[in-house]
């Protein structure tokens, strides 16, 4: 059985090897970050709440689009790894992560429209709400639904599994590689992503602050992404020279951690 194929045993995982300071400043302090700033800046008001939460070119728009970029361009450089060159079933499924997410940045920049200042075409302006230039003002099924697959994928594939539910693996082994299910490292940021939607229910009956939490949760999206990116960058890739296991930032190929 080659290594990709055999990257993540079905033993529950332990939750890190790797106590190093990066880290945790990569799966636990950032997220909690994020979230602060995110309150600050709405505390602010002003400019800072303007520029920082609610442009559409804004720190929080870009910094989305950004992190889902380079998550999609590092799933790329996985794609083109010499290990797997000829396993075409990985290869496959890192190709439609990278086409998920273009989908993503392209719709969550309006492909561009305010950052190039044009006017969106005659077809958005009918039938798009908001007028903008992108599918998801249009229908659920551009929005909600992919939405709420997301929120399935962070719930069972980033916390039910590392934490120990094995039948999900079991159930999709035969068109799904181990490669592809993350380790415990993301637990944390999926469950904040996930738990955002009580900040956003709560300022839906008018209690805490008024913020569009449903674009603060795709931050969250975009930055779990761009770390399971690495993960898979990471087994898809020759192993670290001289690292110890589970002794890098991200996990290595060769198991759950390592």
């Amino acid at each position: 059985m080659s290594t990709t194929n055999a990257a993540i045993s079905l033993e529950r995982p332990s939750l890190t090897r790797d106590w190093s300071l990066r880290s945790w400043s990569l799966y636990v302090l950032l997220p909690v970050l994020i979230f602060a700033v995110v309150l600050a800046a709405r505390y602010a008001g002003g400019e800072v709440t303007y520029w920082v939460l609610e442009s559409p070119v804004g720190v929080r728009e870009s910094l989305t689009g950004a992190l889902a970029f380079v998550a999609g361009i590092v799933s790329l450089v996985a794609f083109f790894q010499p290990s797997i060159r000829h396993n075409w079933k990985v290869r496959t499924w890192l190709l439609l992560f990278f086409i998920g997410m273009i989908y993503f940045v392209g719709e969550d920049l309006n492909w561009g429209q305010y950052y190039f200042g044009w006017v969106a075409p005659e077809f958005f302006q009918a039938h798009n709400r908001e007028h903008e230039t992108n599918l998801h003002n249009m229908s659920p099924w551009f929005n909600q639904k992919p939405r709420l697959v997301v929120e399935l994928w962070l719930l069972i594939t980033c916390i039910a599994v590392p934490v120990g539910w094995r039948l999900p693996q079991r159930l999709t082994a035969k068109f799904l590689p181990a490669t592809f299910w993350p380790d415990a490292r993301l637990v944390l940021i999926a469950g904040m992503a996930l738990l955002i939607k009580v900040p956003d229910w709560l300022a839906g009956h008018s209690i805490g602050p008024a913020i569009r939490w449903s674009e603060v949760q795709e931050l969250y999206f975009a930055y779990a992404w761009l770390l399971y990116a690495f993960l898979l960058l990471a087994r898809c890739g020759p192993p670290s020279k001289g690292s110890s296991p589970g002794g890098t930032i991200f996990p290595s190929r060769s198991g759950v951690w390592g």
